[in-house]
């Protein structure tokens, strides 16, 4: 039994030598309930210094009962309380809670179910592009590594609804379940989409099976860590100097390839892909189109009309569009 446990069970029995005190005394004769706790009270927190030879002598022997229960059980009391000080215990505990108070004030935010390889990758990349994200693991090893890391975090089953809505699900951007059994990604995946209905989802299935069920279960895109694998690999073989190309912008090149939802307040709405000037005013090309009725346009020509709800694919200098006046 830790002292957090130890300090609530002593503080119930003192109370309860409290209440046996003050019932003891109003059975010896004290006139009222309200004089006959503040005997007790005061009969112990002054180690019996209350006169009660009124009572006579079966009022002080009670009170000597009282004061030696009494402070034996606050004494302990007092012990377990230093323990849970100095055993850092009670810094925990209220760190605990302000990791729960910054949790309850996210919006937009990421959910990562899972703390494996995978998922410590992904909250890094998260981190370093200043993304709001918070970790479900069940495991006490790794939300102690997170805890480290000083990412926010929830112990416990990311597939219990209660996990989830404590992580903010309702309110939260999109979620990812990276977990180790695709039973368990599929059974998340389940239970986020029940809870929020607009939750985009993403989910990691390691067979051809898994990918069809995650679908079913409702995400919105399912990625297959052995087939990435072998794509890459594949490209290793046939294209080499493309995969070279990508691995050297990834390490050291400013180049990104980034996306641009079109708003209706954006000032690219309703212009030609020539009008846009991405080029000009972000440093980005244009490789291709998303539109909203699901239909992609690849490497588009320069006369196609950029709608509200389309989604563009660019690549070029990193962070060129967020420092131009288009997002």
């Amino acid at each position: 039994m830790n002292a957090r446990k130890r300090l609530v069970i002593s503080l119930v029995i003192l109370f309860l030598v409290f209440w046996a005190g003050a019932v003891g005394y109003r059975l010896l004769g004290v006139s009222t309930n309200r004089e006959a706790a503040y005997y007790a009270v005061e009969t112990i927190t002054r180690l019996g210094a209350r006169d009660v030879k009124e009572l006579g002598p079966w009022g002080e022997i009670w009170s000597m009962i009282v004061v030696t229960v009494g402070f034996a059980v606050a004494a302990y009391a007092f012990s377990n309380l230093l323990a849970l000080t100095a055993g850092g215990e009670l810094r925990t505990i209220f760190g605990r809670r302000k990791l729960e108070n910054k949790i309850k004030n996210m919006h937009d935010h990421y959910i990562v179910c899972g703390y494996g390889r995978t998922g410590q990758m992904i909250c890094d990349n998260l981190h370093s592009n200043n993304a709001a994200f918070v970790v479900i693991d069940v495991s006490p090893d790794k939300t102690s590594q997170l805890d480290k890391s000083g990412y926010l975090y929830i112990q416990g089953d990311a597939s219990d609804e209660e996990i989830l809505l404590e992580s903010g699900i309702k309110r939260a951007k999109a979620l990812v379940t990276v977990l180790s059994a695709d039973a368990d990604n599929v059974y998340v995946t389940l239970t986020a989409r029940g809870l929020n209905r607009n939750l985009t989802i993403v989910a990691r299935a390691e067979t051809g099976a898994t990918e069809k069920k995650l679908l079913m279960a409702g995400a919105d895109q399912v990625v297959s860590p052995p087939r990435i694998g072998a794509m890459r690999i594949t490209n290793l073989l046939l294209r080499p100097a493309i995969v070279d190309f990508a691995d050297v912008a990834a390490r050291g090149l400013e180049l990104e390839i980034d996306e641009l939802v079109i708003g209706e307040d954006s000032p690219i709405a309703g212009k030609q892909l020539r009008e846009s000037r991405l080029r000009e005013e972000a440093g980005v090309m244009v490789v291709a189109v998303k539109q909203s009725d699901g239909t992609t346009i690849l490497s588009p020509p320069a006369e196609t009309v950029l709608k509200q709800g389309d989604t563009l694919i660019t690549i070029g200098r990193r962070g060129g569009l967020a420092t131009s006046q288009l997002m």
